[in-house]
């Protein structure tokens, strides 16, 4: 069961709400800021947004009768006024008579607040390809999310969530009676105290472990990793490879850069594409080169693409609406 919000928050989650009604694109910004700032921002959001509904709901059914009933007293009584003076008592009358529902059914509905949150404490978080995103969980420990990353979330146990594509960081408050679980499809991960990077695609699962330990499918294979050791489990059900990696190569997205050791170059291009929000493609007669060292990140694409070409030993280019790689010295195809 969710926690229920505080009277602050709830009375900010009433001014998004408002607010959000004719808001700019810097207001949604600004809301989603104070979403991610605290797990009991988006309950009670949603809790507001369900008490409208309700409101909503039970006044267009409770007003019709009345109004109507309004109508009749107000031909009932038509030999009594005078033709002009029927056009401004009617109206007067209905506003009267929307205006005790509409404070009858508030009070009721904020006294019904409880019984009105929804049913699911799920709730995506996802990032655009190009976009980074951190989200602070309510026990303390945090999750980043990379770009083109879509994760799900408990709003009602912190210590769960969902990585349904794409790549992150997760840095776990160990709790040794209740363990972090991130799910990865019909597997889990489960913590005991870490940092580990985890990415998930079409071709399986990459876990990286930065810090402390894992248990990777508790239930069935129970494969404990620590830090420096990775683990990838691929999509079509063969055995999981277990290998490793420098602790200090794990996760550097988050510092800006990409750092690899006999690294393909098809993984290298599907990181660019995450960190760079265009499609990077690679040539089939290069995909399974390897590659060693950083690539350092720059906002400044031109450049970028420049190093890529060379660090990589690879014809970099431009076409379309993202970048191709290929053999150097060979236009693309």
């Amino acid at each position: 069961m969710s926690p229920r919000p505080d009277d602050t928050t709830r009375t900010d989650a009433i001014g998004w709400h408002i607010r959000l009604r004719d808001g700019t694109a810097e207001d949604w910004e600004a809301f989603t800021h104070w979403l991610e700032a605290d797990p009991a921002h988006n309950a009670a959001y949603e809790a507001v947004l369900a008490e409208d509904f309700a409101l909503d709901t039970a006044f267009h059914a409770a007003s019709a009768p009345s109004l109507a009933a309004n109508d009749d007293a107000a031909n009932d009584g038509a030999t009594h006024d005078s033709d002009d003076a029927r056009p401004a008592h009617r109206p007067a009358r209905r506003w009267m008579v929307t205006l005790a529902a509409i404070a009858a059914l508030f009070v009721a509905t904020l006294l019904a607040w409880p019984m009105l949150a929804p049913s699911s404490t799920f709730y995506p978080i996802e990032t655009q390809p190009g976009e980074t995103r951190t989200i602070a969980l309510g026990d303390g420990g945090e999750i980043a999310l990379n770009g083109g990353t879509r994760v799900m979330l408990d709003r009602a146990n912190p210590r769960y969530a969902a990585l349904e594509s794409g790549e992150a960081r997760f840095r776990v408050i160990h709790d040794a009676a209740n363990p972090f679980t991130l799910h990865l499809g019909d597997r889990q991960l489960v913590d005991v105290g870490t940092v580990f990077n985890v990415m998930r695609g079409d071709d399986g699962v990459l876990v990286e472990v930065k810090e402390g330990a894992v248990r990777y499918d508790p239930a069935a294979a129970a494969i404990d990793l620590t830090a420096g050791q990775t683990l990838l489990a691929p999509a079509d059900g063969q055995p999981a490879v277990i290998g490793r990696k420098p602790v200090d190569l794990i996760g550097t997205w988050r510092e800006g850069r990409l750092s690899y050791r006999d690294a393909t170059i098809a993984a290298v291009a599907q990181d660019l594409s995450r960190s760079i929000g265009l499609p990077v493609a690679v040539a089939p007669d290069i995909a399974g080169q390897r590659f060693t060292g950083t690539i350092q990140l720059d906002t400044d694409r031109t450049r970028l693409i420049q190093r890529v070409g060379a660090l990589l030993a690879v014809d970099a280019r431009q076409v379309d609406s993202g970048w191709r790689l290929s053999a150097a010295n060979r236009a693309p195809r």
